[in-house]
């Protein structure tokens, strides 16, 4: 024990003799400065006690207003942080035994109560008391720890969890108050809003906490404690110059110490837990750091809330955008399949199934190939998992091979990969759209323009022509006459009969642009050549149309797409790709008729995709009118080469066309 620090002693006894006794047996200790309070009764002691701080109570069992241990208890229960020295007039171990049992520090008779017994026997008590109280708050701290951890795994959310830790803390700790702040705002504007409190008259105490955070924020220790990252510690504030402001906040509500606690989560500040104590000099070194794991412990807590309400919200905006998502693909009236990366189907939409016939559940675990052979669609799907490139097909034509009757349907499809974060194939999603009544109009529809472009162009030739014919001869009939009479109307006659032959003309090439092709089988062979020997005159470039064996085309339909496509092709080479030579190719392939131009220019842009323009467009178009493949790719010798391919129907197949 220090000798320089005065001991204070409540000594409780109503003898007056012995209180002289035991007064004289303390002066006599010279070592020691001892300030002695006096009490005669339990309840003026209870008064004392409630005023003051004392080391040691002295205490007489057998009082006025009470006697035995009922005197112990009565100030164990108002005051158990204090130590006592039990005095009596008679020498009893059990008596003894049980005092100490009950919380008594030691226990003397008081005429063997001399000076050095006394001393000694009051720093025994002194040291005893403060080692018990050590102990037990370690021991309240080993429980708060526990018990927030409990808190932690039930807690639901943070509001309710920063309630709960804070009721612990006081009820567990023995603590006067708990005050949690947590921080708001954004960068520069960041300030400490309350969010729980929890002790005697903890209203008060937060709006007086409220007006010093608004009133002096950057001075409270919560706020130290914020900008230093560390803890802070008042351990008497009565003493304490620096806060001497906040004496007469905390003094009605019995506040004597406190520590601020950061709360941390990665390294970065999210709040402050505030610890206050009726005691002084209260968190030692060993206290500091369980309530500095105390701290963390929050802390983690919060971040695990926080985390697992964001996980709740991310769960919960998942499966209502899943929700939304089966919605749209169980009501999507266009076929979707998702199969793996060997053509497994997975699963399919209720429009897919329903196409066929089936369930969605009949599809899954089936090969798409083992149900639909198609050797030329399985090369697509292939290289769309080589290449991890999608795949887009546009009324493409399909014959069920276990229902023919259903005859050839046609489809716009697309196929797209599926990639993992690898970049790795792990399924395809294959969409489509039965488009064969579509085609069909439209197949009706450019018929009937076909014939109406047809009609006009035969009027212009069989009708207006020949009344153009008619009159370019009278004209020169007139022309002649007049002549013969030497009059000065025979230049104007002259020139009637030269406007109307350019008429004729006019006449025969717009009647040919409408119907390039004749109404023969032989029509477009004739129609290209004719073509290819009228670029050489007016352009001036090399253009051979080549054809080893008659081709005879008897849809007059599809003879004119297919002379379109050819003027398209050959135009964008000279305009676009500065060809020089240009050679068209129809030929055979098995069944089908192959119609290919390609030419000597510069070729077709590597990002074709991107820079399509009307005239590739109009070409596929018609292509697909026609029931026919379409390509363009850069010739092996350079330059470009368009494609054409399409089966060859016969007179009787017409009626079959969608």
């Amino acid at each position: 024990m220090a000798t320089d620090k005065t001991i204070k002693i409540l000594l409780v006894e109503d003898n007056p003799g012995d209180v002289l006794l035991l007064k004289v047996s303390l002066k006599s200790i010279a070592s020691v400065q001892f300030k002695i309070s006096l009490a005669s009764t339990l309840s003026q002691a209870l008064n004392q006690l409630q005023s003051n701080h004392y080391d040691v109570v002295l205490l007489d069992l057998s009082l006025p207003d009470s006697s035995g241990m009922e005197t112990l208890e009565q100030i164990q229960q108002h005051y158990p942080n204090v130590a006592i020295i039990v005095l009596t007039g008679m020498s009893s171990e059990e008596l003894a035994a049980r005092a100490v049992r009950q919380g008594a520090q030691d226990y003397l008779v008081k005429s063997q109560a001399d000076g050095p017994l006394l001393i000694r026997a009051i720093n025994y008590a002194i040291e005893r008391k403060e080692y018990v109280k050590e102990l037990q708050k370690l021991n309240r701290c080993s429980k708060v720890l526990s018990a927030v951890n409990h808190a932690m795994v039930r807690a639901t959310d943070e509001q309710t969890f920063l309630k709960d830790i804070s009721q612990i803390i006081v009820e567990l700790g023995g603590y006067r108050m708990v005050w949690i702040g947590m921080m708001r705002g954004k960068q520069d504007r960041v300030h400490v809003e309350p969010a729980a409190c929890a002790g005697v008259n903890q209203e008060a105490f937060q709006t007086a906490i409220c007006q010093r955070i608004l009133q002096h924020p950057s001075l409270l220790p919560t706020h130290r404690t914020l900008r230093n990252k560390g803890s802070y510690t008042i351990k008497d504030i009565a003493h304490d110059e620096e806060f001497a402001w906040l004496r007469q906040e905390f003094e009605p509500f019995g506040i004597n110490s406190l520590i601020a606690l950061p709360l941390v989560i990665d390294n970065h500040t999210i709040g402050v837990l505030t610890i206050y104590a009726q005691e002084t000099n209260v968190f030692n070194t060993e206290e500091t750091r369980l309530l500095l794991e105390l701290a963390e412990d929050v802390a983690y807590g919060i971040a695990t809330l926080r985390t697992r309400n964001e996980h709740k919200k991310t769960e919960k905006a998942l499966k209502e955008t899943n929700d939304l998502l089966e919605k749209i693909f169980s009501t999507f009236h266009v076929l979707v399949g998702y199969m793996d990366r060997d053509f497994n189907f997975l699963r399919v939409n209720p429009a897919y199934a329903q196409a066929d016939g089936k369930t969605p559940e009949f599809f899954v675990g089936k090969n798409h190939f083992d149900l639909y052979p198609n050797p030329e669609n399985e090369q697509i799907f292939r290289k769309v998992v080589k290449t991890k490139k999608p795949y887009h097909a546009f009324e493409k034509p399909f014959e069920y091979s276990n229902n023919r009757e259903r005859g050839i349907t046609y489809w716009d499809w697309c196929l797209y990969p599926v990639l993992d974060e690898k970049n790795n194939v792990t399924g395809l999603i294959f969409s489509l759209q039965n488009v064969t009544q579509r085609k069909k109009l439209e197949q009706e529809i450019l018929e009937i323009s076909q014939r109406e472009q047809q009609r006009i162009g035969q009027d212009l030739h069989d009708v207006l022509g020949q009344n153009l014919t008619g009159l370019s001869f009278l004209a020169k009939v007139l022309q002649r006459k007049l002549a013969e009479k030497s009059l000065p109307e025979t230049a104007e006659a002259e020139k009637i009969a030269k406007l109307c032959n350019q008429a004729v003309i006019q006449a025969r090439s717009l009647a040919r642009g409408l119907c390039p092709v004749e109404f023969k089988a032989d029509g477009l062979m004739t129609a290209l050549q004719d073509f290819a020997l009228n670029l050489e005159n007016v352009f001036g470039i090399t253009c051979h149309f080549v054809c080893k064996t008659p081709i005879f085309i008897h849809d007059n339909t599809v003879a004119t797409h297919l002379y379109h496509i050819v003027q398209e092709a050959v135009n964008n080479a000279i305009k676009h790709g500065k060809a020089k030579h240009v050679k068209i190719d129809l030929s055979t392939r098995g069944e089908k008729v192959v119609l290919s131009i390609m030419d000597n220019g510069i070729g077709i842009p590597d990002d074709l995709e991107k820079n399509q323009g009307i005239g590739l467009s109009i070409m596929s178009y018609r292509a697909r009118m026609i029931g026919a493949s379409f390509d363009v790719q850069r010739s092996g010798k350079g330059g470009t080469m368009v494609t054409c391919e399409f089966k060859n129907s016969r007179p009787h197949d017409k009626e079959n066309k969608p």
